[in-house]
């Protein structure tokens, strides 16, 4: 359900008049009542229209005042203002809030945006600066007006414009944001104001939450207290206010209530509701002070100004603050959510979507701003059965609770960033900051050092709770997060505000920038890097600080170069520096292997050269050997293999279901009819958190699966394939023992960096504990997923013409292991796990291998993995204009969903137990060279791509103005010479062909048993087509400079005769020979 319906089934009956107008039936009504506390002052109802009337009179004579003409007022919070907005609306103008705060060219500017001809200054801001014309508004000198008696107010509705709020400008220029008086209206009748409430007036004049602390009171017979400043910064003085005053109600920042939250969890206990907005809640802060001082209802507010101050609220719960989520609410009265894709269409299920948000609460938009509102709101006609609907895009990423018509905020959309790839949320990692307990306010920003050559990294500023440490802090993200998404942490005492009580993010920004440019230069002023009195590793700690940017005093001995900060990114540099300064070839093993700073200055000083044959290579070498010998220890079940497909059966364990090739095969299976349970092995904190990782790779490549069978077929188990019982409670292992038929091994870690011994866990150790499940319980079948990687690179040491000429299915690899000493620890992990295989197959388990060969996208579609190498590689060579001449190399393509298919069809039939199939392109005699591929990019693309030798090319991907490449984390392993001076990717020269008996043999009773064909311009183009698409909606717009338009003619020739339907987002058809030219590109066709 992507629309979320306001709880009302029809309109409540609204006044029609303007605010003013209520505002004087409550005179009539309680003359004598108060209606405004602002320290000593006190004024009744009747004095209050006695002052507005007399500064009315001031007004109207000043000059003529157009109905709804802009009025600026330039003062103060408290009584001054107040008088000023009330004279306002009762001569017929808009208000218009200024800052007293903001320097004279922001105030220049906000009066070029509305031209405003008057101004309404105090006495601390009459002098300021302006072409309007000025208008003194003192409190104590309005009893010397005469002749106001008889003023009479101008009528206006609720239809009417009441104020003019200019945004804060940190998403960018300042809008002036129109507020028109029936937002007001709902707002107040929402909340039912009565004549006894005290509403605390706490908020920044500019502030949207402002009008409401004013007039709803006022409007409803209640009384406005103002809070001064000096009290608010006080906890404890707000708290003795609060109580002294008898304050009712309040709506504060979030930021606001936290500071005082913390500092005095009592502050509300004697308030009715307290709504907290403006801000994402902090869930831990809210739990402290409904433990220790709840008011009458704590409320988490939501709602942009845009909307009318609040346009949904939510009652918190302990139970909602102790799991660390909480909900916006529902839509006030008489609007309506709506959560939306990319492509504008309602999101299934619990995916993220942006909100939209529909209903008369909307503004009528920004003033002065056509292009604005052409962007902002829109009239949308997929949304209603009727005519278009008026909405407003809010930015806001939301999902939909589980089991539930409530929607939890993600995030904005412009603070979801693209880090090394990943694309994050920064309030979801503030929100797991706050979860943890440990701190009572954290904000996560993006600092792009001012240095070119220094990667992006994520700061986190947190105000640590009385009890917690950093360390323990640190221990908890370095557990959540991979090695570079994980924040350096920074303790504060508080955090700097915006005038609106916010955080002021861009503060916090050029604290870190000024901080990052005092250590550099305290660095370089007070150390000589150059002398040889200064031992290694103090050497290598000034390295390491200028790499990763901290301070020399915060990096100890036993830190490693990833705990700082440190990701495959830097490593580039690191390498490059430690030739620099010491004069030696330290390889990426290394770095991984020598990971603190201690180890790593000993291994510099030890005479260790690693581009030869080593004791490294030797200790690789071992492992590959000995890993596989751990099968020995399996024994086979007795009995006949079970049909997993047979109605009676239906019991399927996944593992990889939150990878690419997972994801895809996901869908096959839970979409075929007599599977009833496929259970996925997921890391996750919990079932719930593994089902959204789920969900959240589906969407990643635009898979769609109906919310029925996810719901019926589909059980998240949270574990891990490393640890003992993979991870999974006794019972729960037991059960799956006991129920599953059979197993689909498609889960790995894949890293292009790391070695084989950070790979080992998973990989090795993992699919050893999936096969002694397999002898626990049932007897059951074992799919396992490899990789034409484990086959490795060409022996080196070997002549050409001793090479093999194709590379067996059936047969263990041990005669590959003298390439693979010099390949990627991935490839490495998987020789090692399919000779751990083969074992356990000798030994009598019934297990099958599939190889599948270099996996690209959706041949439909086009969606694949953004970040697989040849895209990385593909889009590289696009921008530089250039690819590395790699001669007599293949990469063997296949579409995912021709893997899914084989896979699927191969694994049905027990006659194919036992064997290893290579998933490849059936024709040999068509495979594509490397060269030629990147040939066939060029003429797809409409770019003349120039190819180079390997190592010229090596030195143009490395230049400065490439330092933003999708390569950039894969240099170190591109650079690294492992044998002979070349590196790893030149190793693979003289490829041989894979055969494919057994796969020909299994197919040939499929639909497709031709299989897919290499790979061709009209595919290849289509990939090209999602790789821009993936990257520009991942670096946003700035990516694009043109338009690439996808014909709808002619469909392309699929490198398969009959490719699978998979629902994997829509076919894209192109015109056949149609180039794209990635010069021109800003857009690319959305599915």
């Amino acid at each position: 359900m992507s629309t979320l319906r306001r709880p009302y089934t029809s309109s409540p009956e609204l006044p029609t008049c303007g605010l003013i107008e209520l505002f004087l039936n409550r005179v009539i009504e309680f003359p004598e009542k108060l209606a405004v506390i602002d320290g000593n002052i006190m004024l009744t109802y009747r004095q209050l229209l006695e002052k507005v009337k007399q500064f009315a009179f001031v007004l109207r004579n000043s000059r003529e005042i157009m109905l709804e003409e802009p009025i600026a007022i330039l003062t103060s919070k408290g009584l001054d203002h107040i008088i000023s907005q009330m004279a306002i609306i009762f001569c017929g103008g808009t208000c218009l809030p200024l800052d007293p705060t903001w320097s004279d060219e922001q105030l220049k500017l906000r009066q070029s945006d509305t031209g405003f001809k008057i101004v309404i200054a105090d006495e601390q801001n009459i002098h300021r600066p302006s072409a309007a014309t000025k208008i003194l508004i003192f409190y104590e000198s309005l009893d010397k007006v005469k002749d106001y008696q008889g003023l009479s107010h101008i009528p206006t509705s609720s239809k009417s414009r009441s104020h003019i709020l200019f945004s804060s400008g940190t998403t960018g220029v300042p809008k002036g944001i129109q507020v028109a008086v029936h937002g007001i209206h709902r707002l107040n009748f929402w909340f039912q104001f009565k004549p006894s409430d005290r509403i605390a007036h706490v908020n920044n004049v500019v502030f949207d939450a402002c009008i409401q602390d004013i007039w709803c009171p006022l409007i409803s017979g209640g009384t406005v207290i103002n809070i001064p400043k000096e009290l608010m910064l006080d906890p404890f003085k707000f708290a003795e206010a609060i109580k002294a005053y008898r304050i009712t109600w309040v709506l504060l920042t979030n930021a606001l209530f936290n500071a005082i939250a913390i500092a005095c969890p009592t502050a509300f206990e004697t308030v009715d509701i307290v709504v907290a907005a403006g801000d994402a809640p902090n869930t831990s802060v809210m739990k402290l002070v409904i433990e220790r001082g709840a008011p009458g209802r704590l409320l988490n507010g939501y709602g942009p100004s845009e909307c009318s101050i609040l346009s949904s609220t939510y009652d918190v719960t302990l139970e909602d603050a102790t799991l660390g989520t909480m909900s916006i609410g529902r839509p006030l009265l008489d609007g309506d959510y709506h959560v939306l894709d990319e492509n504008l269409r309602p999101v299934a299920g619990t995916d993220v979507g942006e909100l939209y948000i529909s209903g008369p609460g909307l503004s009528p938009g920004y003033l002065n701003r056509p292009d604005l509102n052409e962007k902002s709101f829109l009239n949308l006609r997929n949304l209603t059965h009727g005519g278009p609907l008026r909405v407003y895009k809010t930015g806001d990423l939301v999902r939909r609770r589980e089991g539930s018509d409530l929607l939890e905020y993600v995030g904005r959309r412009d603070n979801q960033i693209k880090l090394s790839g990943h694309r994050i949320e920064l309030e979801v990692i503030e929100a797991f900051l706050a979860g943890t307990g440990l701190v009572s306010a954290a904000a996560v920003i993006k600092i792009q050092p001012r240095e070119v050559e220094s990667p992006a990294f994520l700061q986190a500023y947190v105000v640590l709770n009385p009890l917690a440490n950093l360390d323990s802090l640190a221990r908890k993200v370095r557990e959540k997060y991979p090695e570079n998404l994980v924040p350096r942490l920074t303790p504060v005492d508080r955090f700097p505000l915006t005038p609106n009580g916010k955080t002021d993010r861009k503060a916090l920004e050029a604290l870190c920038l000024e901080s990052i440019e005092q250590d550099r230069l305290k660095i370089k002023g007070n150390i000589d890097i150059s002398s040889k009195n200064l031992l290694t590793v103090d050497k290598l700690k000034l390295v390491w600080s200028e790499i990763l940017l901290v301070p020399l005093e915060e990096i100890k001995p036993t830190d490693t170069f990833f705990s700082l900060g440190g990701s495959s990114i830097n490593i580039a540099s690191l390498i490059s520096e430690i030739y620099k300064k010491f004069n030696f070839n330290i390889s990426v093993r290394d770095v991984y292997e020598h990971q603190t700073l201690q180890r790593m200055s000993s291994h510099i000083e030890s005479d260790f050269c690693p581009n030869t044959k080593t004791a490294n290579s030797k200790d690789v070498r071992n492992y590959m050997i000995n890993d596989p010998k751990l099968a020995d220890e399996l024994v086979p079940l007795p009995g006949p293999i079970s049909n997993w497909r047979c109605t009676e059966e239906g019991d399927v364990l996944l593992t990889g279901a939150t990878g690419f090739l997972g994801a895809f095969f996901l869908q096959a299976l839970i979409e075929l009819p007599e599977i009833q349970t496929v259970r996925c092995l997921v890391r996750a904190k919990d079932s719930n958190d593994g089902q959204l990782r789920i969900r959240k790779n589906l969407q990643k490549y635009h898979i769609s699966i109906a919310d029925s069978l996810m719901a019926s077929k589909l059980t998240v188990l949270s574990g891990d394939l490393a640890e003992p019982l993979l991870g999974l409670t006794p019972g729960v292992y037991e059960e799956v023992a006991r129920s599953c038929a059979t197993v689909f091994h498609l889960g790995a870690h894949v890293n292009y960096i790391q070695p084989y011994t950070l790979h080992r866990p998973a990989n090795i150790v993992g699919t050893l504990n999936i096969l002694r499940l397999a002898v626990t319980g049932r007897k059951k079948t074992v799919h396992y997923s490899s990789s034409i990687g484990a086959y490795g690179a060409p022996d080196p040491t070997a002549s050409v013409k001793n090479l093999a000429e194709y590379l067996p299915e059936d047969e263990p690899l041990d005669a590959f292991i003298n390439g693979l000493v010099y390949d990627l620890g991935y490839s490495q992990s998987q020789f090692a796990t399919e000779q751990l295989v083969w074992r356990a197959i000798q030994r009598g388990l019934p297990i099958s291998i599939y190889r599948p060969g270099f996996i690209l996208g959706h041949s439909k579609t086009g969606y694949g993995n953004p970040h697989d190498f040849f895209g990385r590689v593909a889009m590289a060579c696009i921008k530089m204009g250039y690819y590395p001449l790699l001669p007599k190399q293949r990469n063997e393509f296949i579409p995912v969903d021709q893997v899914v298919k084989q896979l699927l069809h191969i694994s049905s039939n027990h006659k194919n137990i036992g064997h290893a199939y290579n998933l490849v392109p059936l024709r040999n005699s068509e495979s594509v060279e490397l060269n030629d591929t990147f040939e066939m990019l060029s003429r797809c693309v409409g770019v003349k791509l120039k190819g180079l030798p390997y190592q010229e090319w090596l030195q143009e991907l490395s230049k400065p103005r490439n330092s933003n490449s999708v390569l950039k984390p894969l240099i170190p392993m591109l650079q690294e010479k492992v044998y002979g001076g070349l590196t790893r990717w030149e190793l693979y020269e003289n490829t041989a062909f894979y055969e494919t008996t057994n796969t020909r043999r299994a197919i040939s009773d499929s639909d497709d048993p031709q299989g897919c064909l290499p790979l061709d311009e009209s595919l290849l183009k289509l990939y090209a087509i999602r790789w821009l698409q993936q990257e520009t909606e991942t670096c946003g717009p700035a990516m694009r400079s043109g338009h690439i338009h996808a014909k709808k003619n002619k469909p392309p020739r699929v490198p398969h005769s009959k490719a699978s339907q998979s629902k994997a987002g829509p076919e894209v058809k192109l015109e056949q020979g149609q180039p794209l030219d990635f010069r021109q590109v800003t857009s690319v066709p959305h599915a």
